[in-house]
């Protein structure tokens, strides 16, 4: 018995030495190879060594068996720590329990933090897209620095070339919306119905004035203004009432030991009160 071999088993602190056992099914295994293919030379009288292929292959399966059966098994395996042992000699090897993860946390990132002339974008005018800075609102294209018009999207070298058709095209449509609702129909706070559907351009407010400019504050009746704010405050008012309800909720629920979940689960729109005890 003490000449077994013993391996290292185990990694770490909890190795230990154990002896190696011979394998007793891989034994009696080639034992059974061996006495099958004794058998078929004895009663057919099959010879290693002579010319057929079938002889051949008997020849080389019974040395080959010979082989493996006399090969001892701590010999011809090798346990998966000593493999791990052999290539981990290298010196550039660093203990896997001695390197600590390290992770960055991720920064977080606004549109209001980067810098202002990175605040573009794209547009495409007549097939050519061109790079457009919201900082100051000009454009590149291919080295070419110029102003851009906001209103009509394009060049402003390219809108003062055009502002004549711009024109005649607002007062086509200026006079179509003017058919369609009754020749200059108004609201009942005096704005006519087809300038205010116009008052986006900006040639409304230059030959019609100010008066076009923006929402108008009521357009059916003056007491809009007051109903709106007496809305608000309703809405107001309703939100402060929800999250006192939902505060003497949680407050109950905590005295009775009930947990809540996780504050996370809430919906957009619930009030929000915080869940975790101070």
């Amino acid at each position: 018995s003490s000449a077994l071999p013993w391996t290292l088993v185990g990694g770490g602190p909890m190795r230990s030495l154990q002896r190696d056992r011979p394998h007793r099914p891989v034994t009696v295994a080639c034992l059974l190879v061996t006495a099958t293919i004794t058998v078929l030379v004895t009663v057919f009288g099959i010879t290693p060594g002579s010319g057929s292929s079938g002889t051949a292959f008997v020849g080389s399966a019974v040395a080959s068996v010979s082989r493996a059966c006399s090969t001892p098994l701590h010999q011809g395996l090798r346990s998966r720590d000593a493999r791990v042992t052999m290539f981990a000699e290298d010196d550039d090897v660093v203990d896997a329990e001695m390197v600590e993860d390290e992770e960055e946390e991720p920064k977080a990132f606004s549109v209001f933090d980067s810098p202002a002339e990175e605040m573009r974008f794209n547009s495409k005018y007549q097939g050519k897209w061109y790079t457009v800075y919201k900082s100051n609102w000009t454009y590149t294209r291919y080295g070419k620095t110029g102003a851009w018009n906001k209103a009509f999207r394009m060049p402003e070298e390219e809108y003062q070339k055009r502002e004549k058709e711009l024109i005649q095209k607002w007062r086509s449509k200026k006079r179509r919306l003017r058919q369609k609702h009754g020749m200059g129909q108004r609201w009942p706070n005096g704005k006519l119905i087809h300038l205010t559907k116009l008052q986006g351009s900006p040639f409304t407010r230059r030959f019609c004035g100010e008066k076009y400019v923006g929402r108008a504050p009521w357009t059916y009746s003056p007491n809009e203004v007051e109903a709106r704010e007496r809305k608000q405050r309703a809405y107001e008012l309703r939100r402060k009432l929800e999250l006192e309800a939902e505060k003497k909720r949680v407050m109950r629920m905590r005295e009775l030991g009930i947990w809540l979940g996780d504050p996370g689960w809430k919906r957009p729109w619930e009030p929000k009160v915080d869940y975790v005890d101070p």
